[in-house]
């Protein structure tokens, strides 16, 4: 009976004791703390480290896809009806982007990297081989039209366009048209000028880097792993008109830092989109068993002034700011008319896919995420971006020197953590850009030919950009029958880029291979169009990524629930002790039992 009394009272005081202990560890988090300070001293960019040798070489193998839209209409567009482009692809390429030339600085809290991307063309991922065709603007000739239209070259391009028959659009391999090819006009012009006589839309990309980074190490503070703290030897920018808007935060995209709250913003730094940018919680969600929180960035990041004032900084000139959706980088671009915006327009003004058949912007498809694991900053990252070319439009217009037409074409090159579209916008004096095309006395007297029952229909296409690059502006003047003197704008694709690891291809290549639904051509007024560069980019892990995340979120989990543990056993001793007690009483005592006592 007596041994029987101390297991009772052992086990209350032990379940007193473990409900305290367990209800204290849950209060002061003292091992979730030392989860998070392991956690904070493993997670730095250190030789010998895991994080570091993730960082330099990431694990999962990296595939850009490339997808173009194929223009089926051209002929109808040059008489003025709606661009009709067909998205073909993917073709698809290895991409091998280790940091290369890594440097450890002061003290080890800094450390100097360059990224060079290579790729790979991988057929057996691929729509058809890099022979196939594409149907898109001579960007080339549209290039040097702008480069030298202030020139005395202007005439002699003019003239070696018509004996060489260049025209609006032409016809190239995606072979070429990535990756360039010996255009022409180009080396027909070398004779006069010093230019190169190659041109692709990632012409020279294929091996090089996009600039020095020194990133921070997060030896000092965790929150600054992989932060960006210079980028080509600069520590902001310099092309915008706010110190706001010149800030240069976050990381490149590739990596985040850990313990990541809800409330957090996300801070990415894209050198393709000339600015910083960021992305707040939108839900949670579990990537190949692992969950994780999903970051998106908000509309607000390329909405207009009268939604986001803080976005007056991005107006250049200052203050021509463009709709919603939009970004002209063209200060950044050497002076090419860039304007970004998310894939096929999405979060943009609807009146920019509206202009070109084919565009169907689409939440599921088109949206920027980043999918972090809030413990660890390994994630799961979905960015895509989208180059379009921006055109004006003008129907009936006489050719004056007085008339100004505003286009802009798109192109652009990827990174790892956004989505978005590019276009590319200028100014334009209207006659001399005529003067590249039209007939000396169509340009000095279009609505004179008009009256005399001559063709009036005169195109002339501007392009932005040097030769080399892969953006480019576009403008279309089309002076049909119309009555009207309106001038547009649009924004026609060329191509996106979708970067994503092999399991991610297979899904997407099963999607390219459904049969396209049925469309229908919509004529609309005279209209300036063509070209685009979209650029889609995701990165998943791994399968043997996801397995050691797993692995180490379970972990995790286990020590930061210690305490819940604790408590439990404190509420099982807690239940054994009532039931001891109970049995340590006994039955009550019968009332014979209690007989001899009253009778005493």
């Amino acid at each position: 009976m007596r041994l029987l009394s101390c297991c009772v009272y052992f086990t209350g005081i032990a379940c007193v004791l473990l409900l305290i202990t367990g209800i204290s560890m849950v209060l002061t988090r003292v091992f979730q703390n030392l989860v998070h300070n392991t956690i904070k001293q493993q997670i730095i960019l250190e030789n010998g480290t895991e994080a570091f040798s993730v960082w330099e070489s990431p694990p999962p193998p990296v595939y850009m896809q490339f997808y173009f839209f194929n223009l089926t209409n051209p002929e109808e567009v040059l008489k003025g009806d709606r661009p009709f482009v067909e998205q073909i692809g993917p073709y698809t390429y290895r991409e091998y982007r280790p940091k290369v030339e890594v440097k450890f600085m002061d003290n080890d809290t800094r450390v100097d990297a360059l990224n060079p991307k290579t790729y790979v063309f991988q057929l057996d991922m691929s729509r058809g081989p890099e022979d196939e065709l594409v149907r898109t603007v001579n960007i080339p000739a549209l290039t040097v039209m702008t480069r030298f239209k202030d020139s005395m070259l202007s005439r002699i391009i003019a003239d070696l366009m018509k004996w060489k028959s260049v025209g609006l659009f032409g016809t190239y391999t995606v072979r070429d048209l990535l990756w360039g090819y010996e255009d022409p006009l180009l080396k027909a012009l070398q004779t006069f000028v010093k230019l190169d006589d190659h041109f692709g839309l990632f012409y020279q990309k294929n091996g090089t880097d996009d600039g020095d980074y020194i990133f921070l190490t997060g030896k000092q503070n965790y929150q600054d792993f992989a932060r960006i703290d210079e980028w080509s030897g600069q520590r902001s920018l310099s092309w915008w008109n706010s110190s706001q808007c010149n800030m240069i935060n976050g990381t490149d995209g590739s990596s985040f830092h850990p313990l990541i709250e809800k409330t957090e913003r996300l801070y990415i730094f894209s050198s393709d989109l000339c600015r910083s940018l960021y992305a707040l919680y939108e839900s949670e969600v579990t990537v190949q068993g692992v969950p994780a929180l999903r970051f998106v960035p908000p509309a607000e990041v390329f909405a207009n002034t009268s939604i986001n004032p803080d976005n007056a900084g991005f107006c250049v000139p200052a203050g021509h700011c463009l709709g919603s959706g939009l970004l002209n980088v063209s200060v950044c671009k050497e002076g090419a008319p860039i304007i970004m915006s998310s894939p096929h327009f999405y979060q943009a003004d609807p009146k920019f896919a509206h202009d070109i058949y084919g565009m169907n912007p689409i939440k599921e498809e088109h949206e920027t995420f980043v999918d972090l694991n809030p413990v660890c900053e390994r994630h799961s990252q979905m960015n895509r971006f989208i180059a379009e070319a921006d055109w004006d439009r003008a129907a009936g217009s006489k050719a004056s020197s007085g008339q100004r037409l505003h286009g802009a074409a798109g192109s652009l090159q990827v990174s790892p953590c956004e989505q978005h579209q590019i276009g590319l916008e200028i100014d334009g004096y209207l006659s001399s850009h005529l003067r590249l095309l039209m007939e000396p006395d169509l340009c000095r007297d279009a609505s004179h030919e008009r009256e005399n029952g001559k063709p009036a229909g005169v195109i002339t296409l501007v392009c932005v950009g040097e030769v080399y690059a892969p953006h480019l502006t576009l403008v279309l003047f089309l002076p049909v029958s119309s009555q009207t003197e309106n001038i547009q704008t649009l924004v026609f694709p060329v191509m996106y880029i979708n970067e994503y690891n092999q399991i991610r291809l297979k899904h997407i290549r099963r999607a390219s291979e459904q049969p396209r639904s049925e469309t229908r051509k919509v004529k609309v007024s005279p209209v300036a169009c063509l070209l685009s560069l979209p650029v889609f980019q995701s990165v998943l892990i791994d399968q043997e990524s996801a397995r050691k995340l797993r692995a180490a979120v379970t972990d995790a989990n286990i020590v930061i629930n210690i305490p819940f543990m604790v408590i439990s056993a404190g509420i099982l001793l807690g239940i054994i002790f009532i039931i001891l007690m109970c049995r340590l009483q006994g039955p009550p005592s019968t009332k014979a039992e209690r007989q001899p006592l009253l009778s005493s």
